[in-house]
């Protein structure tokens, strides 16, 4: 039970540790994304002081392009802060001390990027299957039923009769007597039979209502931890669902919102868009920076953690996880390992 309940801690820890490692990169990501933007709230800001010189742009409209600079800058200060706060709660949750300087391989999110992003490998109603097959905690669950099954048959042997069968032999010798020459027929011999009567047994029936009682809690536990599992892997499943639609979306969103940037920026050189159109344009392209970024750390940790759920996200002796996923149901390892 104890190896078995270890295991599955390895694995949701794991996936916890996966979940606010790239929460930390996802904080990097944001902070560079808010530098660019304060950038080019900046170049916005000077290009409207030049239309406004050229009598092309009004003078409050400087003052919007002012205004969202600052707003910009303030952005990425806080979005520094953020960073910083959840590194540190990173390091807390590796053991490490704050004042340790560590710098996480922004790669690992540029890795994501690059996945390809593929709906389930199998059904829900697969899934499910493979849950309740492989999970080690429902093994451990099936176990206790199984030795609580063994302990009320124990405790109802106890009720029965008992017939105990005794025998003794007794020889006398004196000690310069050799063991070869004991005359064994001169010895005392006896035999009997003690019969107990199952008429006594209060304290025996009591043991075996409380065995009884025990098994009925067990096969109700894990009942309800078959259902606990078949809830988690069908969230899990949905959740993976979702987010591969809302990736999706987020990616749309940001080609939209580059076009937007892109067209107004033209427009307000042309002299046919106003300032306000531009700066709108600019918060709506970082935000769909942000939540792309989101989206994607959102659909890497659902997946990893539908594999935990399903019970088959292996674990390493480095302690990284494996890919890999059972061709069939019956391939799943319910054994020990």
């Amino acid at each position: 039970y104890a190896v078995r309940n270890f295991e599955r801690f390895r694995r949701t820890f794991a996936v916890d540790i996966a979940d606010r490692f790239y929460r930390v990169l996802q904080r990097v990501d944001t902070v560079r994304n808010q530098w660019t933007n304060y950038v080019r709230f900046t170049e916005v800001r000077l290009m409207t002081q030049a239309l406004a010189e050229a009598g092309k742009a009004d003078e409050f409209e400087v003052d919007q392009a002012r205004q969202d600079e600052l707003r910009a800058r303030n952005s990425w200060v806080t979005a520094v802060e953020t960073y910083e706060l959840e590194l540190d709660r990173f390091k807390i949750t590796l053991g490490l001390p704050t004042e340790v300087s560590i710098v996480l391989d922004a790669r690992e999110l540029d890795a994501l990027r690059r996945m390809a992003v593929t709906p389930p490998e199998r059904s829900l109603e697969e899934a499910m299957r493979i849950g309740l097959q492989a999970r080690l905690d429902l093994t451990v669950e099936r176990d206790q039923l199984a030795d609580a099954q063994r302990q009320v048959g124990l405790t109802a042997d106890q009720l029965r009769g008992e017939l105990t069968l005794g025998a003794s032999v007794s020889i006398d010798s004196k000690p310069d007597v050799e063991a070869v020459s004991a005359r064994f027929d001169d010895g005392a011999y006896g035999i009997g039979l003690d019969y107990d009567l199952p008429v006594d047994r209060f304290e025996e029936r009591n043991r075996l209502r409380r065995a009884q009682v025990s098994l009925e809690r067990q096969r109700r536990a894990l009942s309800l931890a078959e259902d606990s599992v078949k809830l988690e892997v069908r969230q899990a499943y949905r959740r993976v669902q979702q987010t591969i639609e809302s990736y999706g979306i987020q990616q749309r969103s940001l080609g939209l919102a580059r076009r937007r940037v892109e067209s107004t920026r033209l427009l307000q050189a042309l002299g046919r868009a106003r300032t306000r159109d531009v700066l709108e344009s600019q918060r709506a392209y970082v935000e769909a920076q942000n939540d792309l970024t989101q989206a994607l750390v959102d659909l890497f940790i659902a997946r990893l953690a539908l594999r935990r759920d399903m019970g088959v996200l292996e674990i390493d002796e480095r302690s990284m996880w494996r890919w890999q996923m059972p061709e069939r149901v019956e391939d799943v390892e319910t054994n020990d390992e």
